[in-house]
Parts: C-alpha cells; structure tokens; sequence
C-alpha cells in the first residue's frame, strides 16, 4: 500500500493553515461520531440484556408451572393410594369391619341408599312387598316371587 504524501513544502502559509483547520474539524466530527456510535452500541446492548433476562425470567416461570403441575398430579395420584391402601387395611385386617367404618377412613359412602321404610311391608309369608297408595296390607307388588294368578285377574282387565 502506498502512502501518498502531500507536497507540503510547496504550499504557502494561508494554504497550511486551511488544511490543518480543515483536517482539526474532521478529527472533531469523527471524534463525535465515535461518541454517538458509542451511545447508541450502549443503548442497544441494554436493551440486548433487557430482553435476554425477561426471556430467561419467562422461561423459569414456564418451567417453574410445568413443575407446579407436576407436583399437583403427583400428590393427588398419592392421595388417591393413600386412601386406597387406608380401604384396603381396614378390610384385610378385619374382613366383618362395617361399612360405616370404612367410609369413615376413607372418606366414601358405602351406604345403598334405600326407600323409606313405609313403602315396604312384609307379608305374612315373610315376602318384602312394594306398598302402592291405597293398598294395606294385603295388596302390592311382591319382589321376591312372581305374581299370583290372583292379583293378575285384579290388576287385569280381560
């Protein structure tokens, strides 16, 4: 690379003196310039680590729910084997345990709900009868035994 040099001797002093006023104000210009390149290489490298550390926040606290989830499924599934394996001790260790006693540990009812005692009556035979309104005693719809040719003819009208 050749370096090109400026015949400085042949110039006269006003010719100097512009050359090197010129040559101080262009040191100034690039000096600032350099300056605001400097201000704004700062700026953006703060808005850089700006974005860098909420994206490095916002992916802790995504992973930080995917862990949250995780432990809420993992305790439930544990609740759910912690009361299975209360049912299952009650019943191995004693098998004539009630039912009552069972919901009580594991915190479910065992209890076939059934209608009200009043719908029901015992015939004579010792069959369980449905009591429809109107009927005392004697008539009904038996649930133990098919009905009677009887209460057929009643019920039927051929």
């Amino acid at each position: 690379m050749e370096v090109v040099r400026y015949p400085i001797e042949t110039w006269s002093r006003p010719q100097l003196e512009d050359n090197y006023h010129n040559l101080v104000e262009e040191l100034q210009n690039c000096q600032k310039k350099i300056k605001e390149n400097e201000k704004e290489i700062k700026a953006f490298h703060s808005r850089f680590r700006k974005n860098l550390l909420q994206r490095k926040k916002n992916n802790d606290t995504t992973v930080e729910r995917e862990k949250f989830d995780e432990c809420v499924k993992e305790k439930q599934i544990l609740e759910m084997k912690l009361k299975a394996a209360k049912h299952q001790l009650l019943l191995y260790t004693n098998p004539m345990a009630r039912a009552a006693t069972a919901s009580a540990i594991t915190g479910r009812s065992t209890f076939r709900q059934q209608p009200p005692q009043s719908t029901w009556r015992t015939r004579a035979d010792g069959a369980k009868v449905l009591a429809t309104p109107g009927s005392r005693g004697g008539g009904g719809v038996s649930i133990d035994r098919a009905p009677m040719a009887s209460s057929l003819k009643r019920h039927c009208s051929c």
